[in-house]
C-alpha cells in the first residue's frame, strides 16, 4: 500500500494555514492566505520550510495563523519571502548605483537567491545557514552566482576574504530591510537583522602587495610603449596610450583606478591651490563622497600634458574610451595595458596586485602625517581603515622605531 503524504490545516477562512508533504518523507512545504496577491483580490502563498520536523511545522503553522488573525495584511507579518526582499531591493537601492558597484550587486543578489531560493524566509536565516554558505563557497561547490559546479575537477577554492564579502552583503541587505518601512502597512520589512552577531571569516595573513618606488619608475619608462589602436577601417591607427598619466596619477593621488578612469574636464581645477585640484565625485566614488583634493606638480604636468595630447572640454572624459570616446575608459582596459607593461619592463607580476598597489604606496610614504589630513587626501571616510589596512610596516620606518629610541628615566 502507498504511502500518504503529510497534511496538516489551522485556522478558519482568511487565516487558514496548512503545512504538508509533496512527496511522502519528503520536505514540508507551507501554504497560506495573503490577501494582497493577484492585484488586491488574495490567494495562496505557498513556500518549503526546509526541513521533515512536523511536530515543528504544526507549531509554526499554529503560529502563522495566529498572526494572520491579529494581521489582516495577510503574510506581511508572517512570512518575508527572499523574492520580495530582493524585489523591493532593486526597485529602491539599484537605480542609485552605477557601473562596477551595480555590476556587483547584481551579481550578489543572484548568488543569495540561487543559494537560498525565492522562497526562503528571511527571518528564519540562522547560524546553520550561514556556515552552510561559507563552506560551499570556500570549497568551491558552488560558483560566483550560486550554481553548482558539478565536476570535482572544475571546483575552485576562494579565499576568507571574497567569502566575507558577499556575507557582508547579505548583512548589509538585511539591515536595509529593518530600516524600510513598507507606506501601505506602516510596518518594518524586518523586525530584526537575523545575521546580526554572526561572525564574517578572516584572513589571518591576508595578501595586500605593495609596489616599490623602483617598480613604478621601471613602469613609468615602459608605459608609452603599451599602444592601443583608435580609429575604424582606414582610419585605424596605434597610438601610445594613457598608461603613463594614470600611472602618474595613481601614484600622486593615491586614488582608486575606478575614480581616475571616471574623470572628467570638468573635474579638473587647475587654478584651485598651489598646482591645481580635482575633484573626485559622488557617483564614482566607492564611498559615495564627493571630494576636492589639492595635487601635485607631477600630477599637474601629466594632466597638462595630455590634454595637450587629446584635448577635451566640460564633461567631456579625460580618459575616453578608444571604441568610444564619449565614454569614459574601462577598468579592465586600463589593467590589461599595466600587465602589458610589466612585462615590457620584465617584472613579475605581484599575486593579487595591480592598481591597488599604487594606493598602498602612498599611503605608507605618508607614515607620520596628520593622519585625518591624510585620510581625506586619499579618499578615506575613516581613518581607521586606513590607520589598520593600507599602513603597513615598511623596513625603513621599523628600522627607526628600533635605533632611534629613548631611554625611559624614573623620577
Amino acid at each position: 500500500m502507498a504511502r500518504r503524504c503529510f497534511s496538516y490545516s489551522v485556522g478558519v477562512r482568511g487565516s487558514r494555514v496548512r503545512v504538508y508533504e509533496r512527496t511522502p518523507g519528503g520536505v514540508l512545504h507551507i501554504s497560506a492566505w495573503d490577501p494582497t496577491l493577484r492585484s488586491g483580490r488574495g490567494g495562496y502563498r505557498r513556500q518549503s520550510l526546509r526541513h521533515r520536523d512536523k511536530a515543528r511545522a504544526k507549531a509554526y503553522a499554529r503560529e502563522v495563523s495566529a498572526r494572520l488573525q491579529a494581521n489582516e495584511e495577510g503574510l506581511d507579518a508572517g512570512l518575508l519571502l527572499l523574492d520580495d526582499v530582493v524585489r523591493l531591493f532593486r526597485l529602491e537601492r539599484l537605480p542609485a548605483m552605477h557601473g562596477k558597484h551595480r555590476k556587483e550587486t547584481e551579481r550578489q543578489l543572484k548568488l543569495w537567491k540561487e543559494v537560498l531560493g525565492g522562497s526562503f524566509d528571511v527571518q528564519g536565516f540562522s547560524r546553520r545557514d550561514w556556515d552552510h554558505f561559507l563552506r560551499l563557497r570556500s570549497q568551491g561547490v558552488i560558483d560566483a552566482y550560486g550554481r553548482e559546479v558539478s565536476d570535482p575537477d572544475k571546483r575552485r577554492a576562494v579565499s576568507k576574504r571574497v567569502c566575507a564579502k558577499d556575507l557582508a552583503f547579505l548583512r548589509s541587505v538585511c539591515k536595509w530591510a529593518t530600516e524600510w518601512r513598507d507606506p501601505r502597512t506602516k510596518r518594518f520589512l524586518l523586525d530584526f537583522n537575523p545575521t546580526r552577531g554572526l561572525p564574517l571569516p578572516r584572513e589571518e595573513n591576508p595578501r595586500r602587495p605593495v609596489v616599490g618606488h623602483d617598480r613604478y619608475m621601471r613602469l613609468l619608462e615602459k608605459a608609452d610603449q603599451v599602444k592601443v589602436k583608435t580609429g575604424h577601417g582606414k582610419q585605424a591607427k596605434r597610438v601610445r596610450s594613457p598608461l603613463r598619466e594614470l600611472l602618474i596619477i595613481a601614484e600622486g593621488t593615491g586614488r582608486r583606478i575606478g575614480a581616475i578612469v571616471q574623470l572628467r574636464w570638468s573635474d579638473w581645477l587647475p587654478d584651485r591651490g598651489a598646482c591645481g585640484a580635482i575633484r573626485w565625485r559622488a557617483d564614482s566614488d566607492k564611498l559615495g563622497k564627493e571630494w576636492i583634493t589639492p595635487v601635485s606638480a607631477e600630477v599637474r604636468g601629466a594632466i597638462e600634458g595630455w590634454r595637450r595630447e587629446s584635448p577635451g572640454v566640460g564633461e567631456a572624459p579625460m580618459f575616453p574610451s578608444p571604441k568610444d570616446p564619449g565614454e569614459c575608459l574601462s577598468v579592465d582596459l586600463a589593467s590589461k595595458w599595466l600587465r602589458e607593461a610589466e612585462k615590457l619592463a620584465g617584472l613579475e607580476h605581484l599575486r593579487q596586485g595591480l592598481w591597488h598597489t599604487f594606493r598602498r604606496k602612498w599611503a605608507i610614504e605618508r607614515k607620520g602625517l596628520e593622519l585625518r589630513d591624510v585620510a581625506f587626501a586619499g579618499g578615506w571616510k575613516d581613518p581607521t581603515t586606513l590607520l589598520k589596512i593600507y599602513q603597513q610596516p615598511d623596513p625603513e620606518t621599523l628600522e627607526k622605531v628600533v635605533m632611534h629610541s629613548r631611554k625611559l628615566r624614573q623620577a
